[in-house]
């Protein structure tokens, strides 16, 4: 095997898991119903070819080098945030900072199990439902694919005949056909590009676990909620909504959270807000989380915790004009 070419697809980088591990570089693996075992982050959170797909050259590894490649460019990011957070010498994220975290954020969403079965389960076929039915139409069409066509850079005359053309490659069954190879991995990446863009409007803060707390992660890293009142939340909340807040863990005594309308900075949890997240990361979790520490405790609440938040079917569901595009009714 060319060794290039790897086969074994991590879709929690190792870079990452790294910052969970007891010190003495080991990682507590947990799995729901199972005893905790030891393990290094190279072993874990990988999935054979998981970011390859096949085309006339034989076995493509475009995407896995693009993942490979934002991985070392984020990983000095992150380890400057653990770094200091252990020094105690904060400061204020860069705008190139927060860009990559941005990033970070979106691509952890979406090349997991759970984002990667969200896209293939229920995106794509929504997406599909939306055009075809839109077809049909040339107006609602036409507002539909406004801003395909402002990504065209089209004169006024060539916009309508573009426009036609498109719809009547729909209505001739396009979808029918097989999609290009990697076609899915490449609307990763760019579902990726979109939830940067939301994500603009929100701001980084850093909060720290107290002495005696740590955080963990879960094969489902990126937790999404709105606070309710006091002690209620609702899971698994879209980027778009205007009240989500965004929190990923990014080592056993860091965590990310984005938020509209708050100041960037750096902020300290109290013990019960670490066991919230932690709560939550487990709600999550399809199969693993994972921890720097060998618990019984721990690995009987994770299996006592089932997962609450199931990505298409009542989380991050595919909407259009405020209602769900496919509906089970």
């Amino acid at each position: 095997m060319d060794q290039s070419k790897p086969r074994r697809h991590h879709f929690l980088p190792v870079s990452y898991l790294r910052n969970f591990c007891s010190p003495e570089g080991y990682i507590y693996v947990y799995e729901r119903g199972k005893p905790p075992r030891r393990s290094v982050p190279k072993q874990e959170a990988h999935i054979r070819d998981f970011y390859t797909y096949e085309d006339e050259g034989g076995k493509n590894f475009e995407i896995e080098n693009i993942l490979s490649k934002f991985e070392s460019d984020a990983a000095p990011v992150i380890q400057g945030i653990v770094d200091r957070a252990a020094s105690k010498s904060h400061r204020y994220l860069t705008d190139e900072e927060t860009e990559i975290l941005r990033k970070v954020v979106a691509l952890m969403f979406l090349r997991v199990p759970a984002g990667r079965k969200l896209d293939k389960e229920y995106i794509a076929p929504a997406v599909r439902k939306l055009i075809e039915e839109s077809a049909q139409d040339s107006k609602r069409f036409a507002e539909l694919m406004k801003d395909v066509l402002d990504a065209e850079h089209l004169l006024e005359p060539e916009r309508g005949k573009f426009l036609e053309g498109m719809r009547h490659q729909i209505l001739n069954g396009h979808y029918d056909k097989p999609e290009p190879p990697g076609f899915r991995l490449h609307a990763m990446l760019h579902v990726a590009n979109m939830i940067v863009e939301e994500m603009h409007e929100y701001s980084c803060l850093i909060v720290l676990a107290p002495k005696h707390e740590t955080f963990i992660t879960g094969d489902t890293p990126v937790c999404t909620a709105v606070e309710m009142g006091k002690d209620k939340m609702q899971l698994g909340t879209a980027f778009a909504d205007k009240d989500t807040a965004i929190w990923v863990p990014v080592s056993a005594k860091t965590c990310m959270l984005w938020k509209r309308r708050e100041e960037p900075g750096v902020g300290k949890l109290p013990p019960m807000g670490v066991r919230r997240v932690n709560r939550n990361i487990m709600r999550f979790a399809e199969r693993f989380i994972y921890a720097g520490q060998y618990s019984l405790k721990l690995a009987d609440r994770f299996t006592r915790t089932p997962q609450m938040i199931f990505p298409g079917k009542n989380a991050f569901i595919p909407m259009w004009d405020g209602k769900p595009i496919i509906s089970d009714e």
